[in-house]
């Protein structure tokens, strides 16, 4: 099928920049720099100047596009091909333009260390480094720089090392500086030709000597280094256009390396001067829009963006997270199983243990291969001490789940994952401590683990931080700080019971007026889509008494009869109420309904047998 004949029986396809790029993969129509580049322009053009066929050049699209055929490596024939099948689809003449010449900076003179040459080479270049004079130096460069920080690459290295060794570049300094580079990522003993590749590269000269340097300082040496000589490792070549040095200024501003906390502003910026190439750049990008809560405001949109594109270059840990966002509908995404798995399994094809981890636990949940998966989820934690995977089996031995309970067994998880910053591991050690199981019952110790695990941007940490925090748990009560950690939960994972409480602030904590119908909303979800039963019986009661809606008592013995089924006896009293009122003529079922919550401890309902002298 061409994209003419697709275009013609699914014109809807073209609306959506990731439903067009996963058609076409389906398809395989096109290379993978034709999809990418059509995904693009979906993406960045305005959808309806695209389906009326009124799109411009492709720099007027998007300035960032017009650098497509050096960021993405898409050659300009790709863009006159592709923007050629436009012209057939829509009879209209796009304009290509090609990315202007990029030219190396003239690096200044400085003081030498011995043995060092006095000249700083440097020379045009179309190219980042300015020891690459050919279009095949580059690429290959760029797919070397692609795997910076990923697990286990050894396998992926093989071929981009072969292409290495048949290099024929003018410059010998290019393979030297791409062999350096190779050796840097081999998961072995001290990279010594690396060193050996940086000091001959800045024996003669060339600034990409730092970058190496900079890179095994901060994998072997970053115990004994001073953190201001690491960052002026990568500042220098930063300052010259390598772009691989901001990623890791990005890298050491975000952990707050030799500094008193995290730089997020200047980890960003950095990131961004990095991710134009970068796929480790691209997924930084999106985890500060998305998984630094509560430091940074949330942006679900340009993380998912940012980690498309990471996905695409080749980072597993961008895989890893868009499998999470589509299996489990985070950020308000649409759930899509086989999406999330899709991403998932080539998260693990990348070499993601923790996407093999997931997998692991997802088998050991739906009953399928649960002795094979949770050995080897054992694996991951016994022998790589994986934290993902410590969190999970220590769940898994506290609930029982596809092995017998073992609280000994799961606390020891707990402990060893919590040592590694592991926040579902933190929140556990959390739960047994409230609950006394393994050593003697500490509330105060159970909040503190809570908290941290709030801070690890864990779900099921923040969700007991927050209750805490609202029913004055251990806590001094704030419901301004439990309001803000059940909408993080809310806007990140759709949390039912998140959502439930965002519902009794505004109902039982907020103003009148707006601040009712906003209870109504977060109820109404939580109860209908979301099935949270407390919700059912909140909305009855707000149905009865007009509050956030009209007084409607069809619909409020409807939520409460949900309620009351499920097993809430506290909802017997708002059923009682809505049931007297719907059926005066048979009020048995509606006084008994009322009794049994009034046993269950309802106040309003023991207020009302009270009054009408009912025994309860």
């Amino acid at each position: 099928m061409t994209l003419e004949e697709l275009y013609k029986t699914h014109p809807e396809y073209f609306l959506d920049s990731e439903v067009l790029t996963n058609v076409l993969d389906d398809y395989d129509l096109f290379s993978p720099a034709m999809r990418r580049l059509l995904g693009r322009l979906v993406a960045r053009g305005e959808v309806e100047n695209f389906k009326s066929g009124t799109l411009k050049s492709v720099a007027q699209i998007d300035s960032e596009i017009s650098y497509l055929a050096e960021e993405t490596l898409i050659a300009e024939e790709a863009l006159k091909e592709a923007m050629g099948y436009l012209s057939s689809l829509f009879g209209i003449e796009y304009k290509v333009e090609k990315a202007p010449e990029v030219k190396a900076p003239i690096i200044e003179k400085s003081t030498p260390k011995k043995g060092q040459s006095t000249e700083i080479k440097s020379k045009d270049s179309p190219y980042e480094s300015v020891l690459f004079t050919s279009k095949e130096t580059y690429e290959t460069y760029i797919e070397i720089i692609n795997l910076i920080e990923e697990p286990y690459v050894n396998e992926r290295l093989a071929p981009i090392n072969e292409r290495v060794n048949k290099i024929n570049e003018n410059n010998p300094l290019a393979k030297t500086f791409l062999t350096g580079l190779l050796d840097l990522y081999k998961k072995s003993a001290k990279p010594t030709k690396a060193l050996k590749a940086a000091q001959e590269l800045l024996d003669e000269g060339y600034i990409e000597g730092k970058l190496i340097q900079g890179i095994y300082s901060n994998r072997y040496d970053r115990d004994s280094i001073d953190p201001k000589d690491l960052y002026e490792l990568f500042s220098i070549p930063s300052k010259y256009g390598l772009k691989p040095a901001n990623y890791y200024l990005g890298r050491l501003e975000m952990e707050g390396y030799g500094k008193s906390k995290p730089q997020y502003s200047s980890a960003e910026k950095h990131f961004k001067q990095a991710g134009m190439m970068n796929a480790g750049g691209r997924f930084l990008l999106g985890y500060l829009s998305w998984n630094l809560y509560p430091t940074l405001e949330i942006d679900e949109k340009k993380a998912k963006n940012f980690f498309s594109e990471a996905s695409y270059l080749g980072s597993s840990e961008a895989s890893f997270y868009l499998g999470e966002i589509h299996y489990r509908g985070e950020g308000k995404e649409d759930i899509d199983k086989e999406k999330g798995l899709k991403h998932l399994r080539e998260a693990m094809k990348f070499g993601s243990l923790k996407a093999r981890a997931y997998l692991d636990y997802l088998d050991i949940s739906n009953s399928k291969n649960e002795a094979a998966a949770f050995n080897d989820l054992l694996t991951l934690a016994d022998n790589i001490s994986l934290p993902y995977a410590l969190g999970k089996v220590a769940l898994c031995y506290y609930k029982g789940i596809g092995t017998l309970a073992n609280i000994t067994k799961a606390r020891s998880y707990a402990n060893k994952g919590a040592k590694l910053g592991d926040p579902l591991s933190t929140f556990l050690k959390g739960e047994f401590a409230r609950k006394g199981l393994g050593q003697q019952e500490n509330l105060k110790t159970a909040i503190k683990h809570y908290k941290e695990a709030y801070l690890l941007g864990g779900e099921e940490g923040s969700l007991a931080y927050a209750n805490a925090l609202y029913f004055g748990h251990g806590l001094s009560i704030d419901y301004e700080g439990a309001r803000k950690i059940y909408s993080y939960l809310y806007s990140r994972y759709l949390n039912p019971k998140a959502t439930s409480m965002l519902g009794d602030i505004y109902y039982y904590h907020g103003d009148d007026g707006e601040d009712l119908k906003t209870a109504f909303s977060f109820h109404r979800y939580a109860g209908e889509t979301l099935g949270v039963r407390m919700s059912n019986e909140r909305l009855a009661e707000m149905y009865l008494l007009g509050k956030g809606t009209d007084v409607d008592d069809v619909k409020a013995l409807k939520e409460a009869e949900i309620a009351y089924n499920s097993g809430r006896k506290s909802a017997g009293y708002v059923y009682g109420i809505a049931y007297l009122r719907n059926h005066p003529e048979d009020t048995n079922p509606g006084i008994s309904a009322i009794i049994e919550a009034a046993k269950a401890g309802h106040p309003a309902a023991g207020a009302y047998c009270l009054k009408y002298k009912l025994k309860f």
